[in-house]
């Protein structure tokens, strides 16, 4: 599972947004995941999984991610840091994708972080933040 079974836990926590999966494979590679849309607004969300500190995005999902934020558009990149000790859900702008490869040199940074697993995250904050009005 290499996406944190983010995809499904957005899904079931947002269903008021209208959500597209994406699979791309070898036609357009670094395309994010998932596209959502809600009163209006939409974005692109890349759903990643790490147990550590660092993730495993692509140099072609980064590019996609800081070409699209260039052109104005809105897309995230949501990273579930999961093991014994944590669960959590960092939330990175997609013209940040060059920092979200390594956790650590943006902890102190990232003002975007649910603590307590899926069932504590605060699911009206991330949807502020990713749909905001």
């Amino acid at each position: 599972m290499k996406d944190g079974n983010l995809r499904q836990l957005f899904r079931s926590h947002l269903p008021e947004v209208f959500w597209i999966s994406v699979e791309t494979g070898a036609t357009g590679r670094g395309i994010p995941d998932s596209h959502g849309l809600s009163h209006g607004h939409s974005c692109w969300i890349e759903f990643k999984q790490t147990k550590g500190w660092k993730t495993s995005l692509s140099p072609e999902q980064i590019a996609w991610h800081l070409r699209y934020a260039r052109n104005g558009g809105h897309s995230w990149i949501a990273i579930r840091k999961h093991n014994r000790v944590s669960d959590e859900l960092w939330l990175m702008p997609g013209g940040d994708a060059e920092r979200c490869v390594s956790l650590r040199e943006i902890n102190a940074d990232c003002e975007i972080v649910f603590r307590g697993g899926p069932a504590r995250w605060d699911w009206d904050a991330i949807r502020h933040n990713l749909f905001p009005s």
